[in-house]
């Protein structure tokens, strides 16, 4: 399986298990993100995003999402993946974060999410730096953050 199927199954399986723990509005009150767009790449089913948050830039992808540069997008904390290789742009990411959606600011259910809750999963990486999504604190990984 490459790493873009991979990438998908995964992207499914955290919508799907954040849809069956309730809404994403709830999510987003805590650990809420906003950034300036400065690039937007649609490939591969994705949307990869250039943000300027504060005095830093970093990278977001999401499921394919419409964005304009210049536009404020609101996204939920997530842990970063390191050296993340995309296929289907040809490049590799130092640092990228992959989100549920972003909501544009002022608006109000983010974009390509469905409603959903994060209450009791816990986000992090494990030790070979993968990423990681349960709602069993014993398989939590160390440092992992309760959303």
């Amino acid at each position: 399986m490459n790493h873009t199927n991979i990438l998908k199954a995964l992207t499914s399986s955290i919508i799907l298990l954040l849809a069956c723990t309730g809404t994403a509005s709830a999510q987003m009150e805590t650990g809420l993100h906003t950034c300036t767009v400065r690039e937007v790449l649609n490939s591969g089913g994705y949307t990869y995003i250039r943000c300027q948050e504060g005095p830093r830039e970093i990278w977001l992808a999401v499921m394919e999402t419409r964005l304009e540069i210049g536009e404020r997008v609101s996204y939920p904390d997530a842990p970063p993946m390191i050296n993340f290789s995309s296929e289907a742009l040809h490049r590799t990411f130092p640092e990228i974060r992959f989100v549920p959606g972003v909501s544009r600011s002022g608006a109000g259910s983010p974009e390509s999410a469905p409603e959903a809750e994060q209450g009791g999963v816990y986000a992090g990486t494990d030790d070979s730096g993968a990423l990681v999504f349960t709602d069993d604190p014993a398989k939590a990984p160390k440092g992992s953050k309760r959303k």
